[in-house]
């Protein structure tokens, strides 16, 4: 997939010099050597468990240069290859912490599981097995955690100690390798998490913008649509901009779920002769208050009366 991309590239723009941003999913020997081939660069993000990337990884903070009040980063050379290794100190927290709550979920589920094979509850040991499996039904549990049987009616399991030194020092951190050599480790990095964006970007756009399922059957229709969700997802991301400008940064989804709360309702009084349409918008607070603020929009008239004139009919 990588070289059909790569060779459109060359074949349908003039660019001369691209930098390929890719995820772990692209990472192997055959795609950077097409990305050399094809005389461009790459930033691309390492499977932080390969053996080989764990033993470059520094777990020492006092080594790292600070990039902003959260992110810590260092610049290591391996037979002259760039890596790049950033930690996350609010990723590393939500990392342990999920790791923990896994474990202590792990635990209890085994221990029941023991003390049941232990009363003869369950008897065969393939039934054990079985239900062991289960709960160890990721790579990860099944890192995390050894066992073994021991006579009858009896299995004892054990957190493994040297993956969990493993997974604590890849708390956080994320390594990427490229073969750019004139960008600063800040601009590595941010252009690394743009891909992120991109992503998110797609996500939007298939999920609250609802591009799935297109009800369309002409292929005029098809790009009308498209296109409609694509200018929908700009005016997103000019939403989030202005909001960011503002030292109030929100995605545009949580800017809709407070701007929700705002209702606009309409009600008809009418006579034989006299017919008005009253439109009352519900009070706008909170969140809802500060966004239109910054629009110009949180004072804006909550009632309007229209009248619209009635001819008495006349008899027929």
């Amino acid at each position: 997939t990588l070289s059909k991309v790569l060779e459109n590239l060359s074949k349908c723009f003039q660019i001369k010099r691209c930098i390929l941003v890719c995820d772990r999913g692209l990472v192997s020997e055959k795609n950077l050597k097409d990305i050399k081939d094809h005389k461009y660069q790459y930033i691309v993000a390492m499977k932080s468990r390969d053996n080989k990337i764990v033993k470059i990884i520094d777990h020492d903070l006092k080594t790292y240069k600070k990039i902003d009040d959260n992110l810590f980063a260092k610049e290591i050379n391996v037979s002259g290859k760039r890596f790049i290794i950033y930690h996350n100190a609010e990723r590393a927290f939500q990392d342990e912490k999920e790791r923990n709550e896994l474990l202590d979920r792990i635990t209890n589920s085994l221990q029941n599981l023991a003390i049941w094979y232990a009363q003869n509850k369950i008897k065969d040991q393939k039934e054990v097995v079985t239900r062991i499996t289960n709960i160890l039904n990721t790579r990860q549990k099944r890192r995390l955690i050894n066992y073994r049987f021991e006579g009858t009616n009896k299995f004892i399991f054990e957190i493994n100690k040297k993956v969990l030194k493993r997974e604590k020092i890849l708390d956080g951190k994320t390594v990427l390798h490229t073969d750019v050599s004139d960008l600063s480790i800040e601009k590595i990095i941010e252009s690394y998490k743009s891909l992120s964006r991109i992503e998110n970007c797609f996500r939007d756009i298939k999920t609250v913008l609802k591009l799935r399922p297109i009800r369309h059957y002409t292929l005029n229709r098809i790009k009308a649509h498209i296109f409609v969700c694509v200018i929908a997802l700009l005016l997103e991301k000019m939403l989030e901009v202005i909001l960011a400008k503002k030292k109030y940064p929100m995605t545009a989804s949580s800017a809709f779920e407070a701007l929700s709360d705002v209702k606009i309702t309409t009600n008809i009084l009418e006579n034989e002769t006299r017919k008005f349409q009253v439109r009352s918008i519900t009070p706008i607070e909170g969140k809802a208050h500060k966004i239109l603020g910054f629009f110009g929009l949180s004072k804006i008239q909550r009632v309007i009366v229209t009248e619209n004139s009635q001819q008495p009919q006349n008899p027929s």
